[in-house]
């Protein structure tokens, strides 16, 4: 298993049109209000009118049209060979066919190191335990359907593995998460 971490993408400055901000989580740019009077745009008009400004979208991100010019390109945990790809890009396509304002908060995670983790039924054991949170005070039930080995980002800006049980407790559908590094 891999940790990963962010790397550090803040160094790359984008200005468009007279006026722009970087901000921490990401690009931001204020251009001049246009109210949206045009058609919605497919999703390769986006990503060429994107990429013009040198912001290049992963082919597997999901495109979605969110109206009055707004889009958005969202992709979840893509594992590559170097690393992982996750986040959100948002962007505004004026009327008049120019790029109003661009949110990249699509972040490239490179691998840290090698770590050991505990096996599958050491974390469903955890789960028999009663070791995991909840938001439950008291549980009759749980009925686990799957398990998947997936990261979740921890306080330091690292992503752990994590076992990630899908499940019922008492009737509701939740996913348990149990970490998976070896102590």
């Amino acid at each position: 298993m891999r940790l990963f971490e962010i790397m550090n993408l803040a160094k790359d400055y984008i200005v468009l049109g007279l006026v722009g901000l970087l901000l921490a989580a990401g690009l931001y740019f204020i251009g001049y209000s246009v109210i949206y009077k045009g058609r919605m745009k497919d999703e390769e008009t986006i990503r060429l009118a994107l990429k013009k400004y040198g912001v290049t979208v992963p082919d597997n991100a999901e495109f979605t049209p969110e109206g009055k010019g707004q889009y958005t390109f969202d992709v979840r945990d893509i594992r590559k060979n170097s690393g992982m790809i996750d986040g959100t890009l948002t962007c505004n396509y004026s009327a008049n066919d120019n790029m109003k304002e661009i949110r990249n908060n699509i972040v490239d995670y490179r691998p840290v190191r090698q770590v050991n983790i505990i096996l599958e039924q050491e974390a469903y054991e955890r789960i028999k335990q009663g070791k995991f949170s909840s938001y439950a005070d008291k549980i009759n039930e749980i009925i686990i359907n799957d398990v998947t080995l997936g990261y979740s980002l921890d306080s330091k800006g690292f992503y752990q593995p994590v076992y990630e049980f899908d499940a019922q407790v008492d009737g509701n559908k939740v996913v348990i998460a149990i970490p998976a590094l070896k102590s």
